[in-house]
């Protein structure tokens, strides 16, 4: 530190200087550093009412282009530094992870969090005013230059509007045939409108050589309803009494029921639930028929060709006439768990696939491309949908089950608190829209790179927090701040794991072709 020249605080006949963290005289006020693993810490200690902004900011500075200097001395040149906020709590503390990043408290300015270094319980709040005072340049100053990692708004005054704390404050949602970027290069013809059996509606985007990725939420009902059908059809088939063990052992499942009929219904739903993440339909009406019930095996065919699953690609209110690309019945892969299934087209020609991130770098921003409902049919692109923090969720999550419970006696405590446990606890991708997306969103493909000429998936849209907010309390949804609504989904490294099972290379090498 000689180049700042700073003094050694004197300690009585030794000095303040140790292995891992030392103390420094700077204009009356003592500088103390620390080093922990990889965080350099560094507080300003004095008398609180004391201390000066103008010189805690200043050490802050010094301290930066002290460590510029410094990594341009070292052979790797990919080694950086990131500037953020740690617990005052807590010093040097190798269990301490309540690193903030700047660029996340400049978008909570005048706002409270909650400090992540303890049980959610014992957790203190920050007030992230007065934390930035002390290290930021004031106002007056931070508008003559610009923010670095600024978010995307139209001017510093408007990251201070707290309906824009994660919220995106201007609205860029707009149709994709409105944007050169996307329509230039025909990626809105690689996500689809998906049609389900049953009537419901979902985003469902092109993977691999033939695929379809989408949330199973969406199509769920369709494949079950699928199942109940065929149950119902074979327990009134007029051979069933002297096939139904036949049809059990070629299922290879075990005879339980009081009656025929419960023992058709017990076998084909252990048949289902056995089938290991993957529903093959076709093979279930072939061991039907070969076991004597071929009748119920047509009658089956007939109800699901009657009730189709189908995807329109790149369909927009302002043309009418789409292909109509059918899916087949079968399931290469689904988890219920996780929200996820692959579905295949049954057909030839089909709009060129997506690449897949699976990278387990976090960007800053997607752009999420989908259908949502409220928009009809148009297939709506949202750009720079920021990503949120676990430690902001957090927040988020304290804050919003305040507001919930304040201002919609409706809802029970607990509803609440599960609603927004879930936020957490899944461990979903969480980020915002420019508005709340609306059901048939789910499924959307969360894009980067849009930019290049060949644009990545990071991520797929799955649900909302809170549930409850886009069911059967619409009408609070006007006045509930914006930033207490978040989208939740799966990265496409999240994927890629789940797809690492030996039963599943094949299709895992296929849709991450890249």
């Amino acid at each position: 530190m000689s180049s700042l020249q700073w003094k050694v605080v004197p300690d009585k006949t030794d000095r303040c200087l140790f292995q891992t963290a030392a103390a420094f005289e700077y204009k009356n006020h003592t500088v103390v550093l620390g080093i922990c693993d990889k965080d350099i810490q560094l507080q300003v200690v004095i008398n609180f009412l004391d201390i000066k902004t103008e010189i805690s900011s200043e050490v802050g500075r010094l301290i930066l282009e002290a460590l510029d200097e410094l990594t341009k001395t070292f052979e790797n040149k990919n080694l950086s530094f990131q500037r953020g906020y740690k617990c005052q709590k807590i010093f040097c503390d190798q269990n301490d992870a309540s690193f903030t990043p700047v660029e996340e408290l400049l978008l909570l300015e005048d706002e409270e969090i909650l400090c992540s270094c303890y049980p959610m319980g014992e957790k203190h709040l920050i007030n992230v005013h007065d934390t930035q005072r002390f290290w930021e340049k004031s106002r007056e100053e931070a508008e003559k230059i610009p923010i670095m990692s600024q978010p995307p708004f139209e001017s510093i005054d408007e990251r201070r509007d707290t309906s824009a704390k994660f919220q995106k404050k201007n609205d860029d949602t707009q149709r994709t045939y409105e944007m050169e970027t996307i329509f230039t290069h025909e990626w809105q013809k690689s996500v689809g409108h998906l049609i389900c059996g049953n009537g419901a509606k979902g985003t469902a985007f092109r993977v691999g050589s033939r695929y379809l990725m989408t949330a199973f939420h969406v199509i769920r009902q369709t494949f079950e309803r699928y199942i109940d059908k065929i149950i119902e059809i074979a327990q009134s088939d007029p051979h069933r009494s002297e096939n139904c063990l036949r049809l059990l052992e070629k299922l290879n499942v075990e005879e339980s029921g009081r009656d025929v009929e419960e023992k058709i219904k017990s076998g084909i739903i252990k048949w289902a639930e056995g089938s290991r993440n993957e529903l093959k339909i076709t093979s279930l009406l072939s061991a039907m028929e070969e076991t004597g019930f071929s009748i119920a095996k047509a009658q089956a065919m007939e109800y699901i060709n009657a009730h189709p699953n189908y995807v329109y690609f790149g369909r927009t209110t302002e043309q009418t006439e789409y292909p109509r690309y059918p899916l087949t019945i079968d399931v290469p892969y689904y988890n219920d768990a996780e929200d996820v299934i692959l579905m295949e087209v049954n057909w030839t020609e089909l709009p060129k696939p997506f690449y897949l991130d699976k990278s387990d770098v976090q960007p800053k921003t997607v752009n999420i491309i989908g259908h949502p409902g409220s928009y009809g049919n148009d297939q709506i692109l949202d750009t720079k949908c920021p990503l949120i923090s676990m430690n902001v969720a957090y927040t988020t999550h304290y804050e919003a089950v305040k507001w919930w419970k304040g201002n919609c006696s409706k809802l029970s405590h607990e509803r609440i608190i599960k609603s927004y446990d879930e936020m957490i606890c899944k461990k979903k991708v969480l980020f915002h829209c420019s508005k709340t997306t609306t059901h048939g969103a789910s499924g959307s493909p969360g894009i980067i790179d849009l930019d290049k000429g060949y644009p990545n998936v990071y991520l797929m849209l799955q649900e909302g927090y809170p549930g409850f907010a886009h069911d059967d309390m619409k009408e609070k949804l006007p006045s509930c701040p914006k930033h207490y609504l978040v989208e939740g989904g799966i990265s496409m490294l999240g994927v890629y794991k789940l797809l690492s099972t030996p039963q599943f290379t094949d299709l895992r090498n296929n849709i991450f072709h890249n």
